[in-house]
């Protein structure tokens, strides 16, 4: 569960280094101008577009795992205690 937090925070953070060194701008909601951290640089943008991409695809598969985690809990498992889906609801 830590590392899904953790990919919610870099993935983003990565995609805003990624915008910024192919030199766009971020809006954040139409509301805010994010200022720019880096200037257009064509080698970084590279490397984080890179990062970006595997960050994404690890955050898809962490809740994937987490989802079919949760599914095991609840048909799978004998014990009544380990239905997590009873209690989140």
């Amino acid at each position: 569960q830590a590392l899904l937090y953790v990919l919610m925070i870099a993935t983003p953070l990565v995609g805003y280094l990624m915008s910024n060194s192919a030199g766009y701008g971020v809006n954040y909601f139409g509301m805010v101008q994010l200022p720019r951290l880096l200037g257009k640089n064509h080698a970084w943008h590279e490397i984080f577009a890179e990062a970006h991409a595997i960050l994404a695809f690890a955050f898809l598969f962490l809740v994937a795992l987490h989802v079919a985690g949760a599914l095991k809990h609840r048909f799978l498992d004998k014990n009544v205690d380990a239905d997590v889906l009873k209690r989140m609801l």
